[in-house]
């Protein structure tokens, strides 16, 4: 009895998840950034609900202030696109997950060429130019198990639901959740959320 009780605590129980959460920051000297809004709740929330019910949860987290206490959350803190890249497709190598959610909000580019230290006011430069990131999702889906249920996010400032078709299709998705920014109180700095 002791054990079905547990069962039915932890239907999740065996079941493995990855998760990207937060924004990146890509470094232009040692203080400046090209980042965005990305508070990483949302993907905080779903990581400690399936740990909630007994999942483990790799959780890859870019700079956020949301903490996890769950014991079932295995939690890898990282700052940039590369570092995420890197601690994600080493999680799904060695874990092969049964999810991917990815709700990190990755920078889309870098600059190519970050400055050691802090550059003056006076010799910040007239442009910076900038590389391109990996698509994070794209490539862990491309590697994931067969069995593997794999989930994305877009955030669009209209209805989206056109671009997140193409997302899903783009970055081998089973599914992709609509955020609009059009919803009020939907989309970044909020502490509710609509989504499709």
């Amino acid at each position: 009895e002791l054990i079905l009780w547990f069962q039915n605590r932890s239907p999740l129980m065996g079941f493995r998840a990855l998760i990207t959460v937060g924004p990146t920051h890509e470094p232009i000297d040692a203080v400046r950034f090209i980042g965005n809004r990305s508070s990483g709740r949302q993907g905080v929330a779903i990581a400690e609900e399936l740990a909630r019910r007994g999942a483990i949860v790799d959780l890859i987290a870019g700079p956020i202030e949301q903490s996890t206490d769950h014991p079932a959350i295995q939690r890898r803190d990282v700052e940039t696109a590369m570092e995420i890249h890197t601690a994600a497709m080493d999680a799904l190598r060695a874990n092969q997950p049964d999810v991917i959610i990815g709700t990190a909000a990755v920078s889309d580019v870098r600059p190519s060429k970050p400055v050691e230290g802090k550059t003056a006011k006076v010799n910040l430069p007239d442009h910076i130019e900038l590389t391109q990131n990996p698509d994070i999702l794209a490539s862990l889906n491309a590697l994931a198990p067969d069995h593997c249920f794999k989930v994305g996010f877009a955030l669009a400032h209209d209805d989206g639901v056109e671009a997140a078709i193409q997302k899903r299709e783009q970055k081998r998705c089973d599914l992709v959740v609509l955020n609009s920014l059009a919803d009020k109180g939907a989309g970044f700095g909020h502490t509710t959320n609509r989504v499709s």
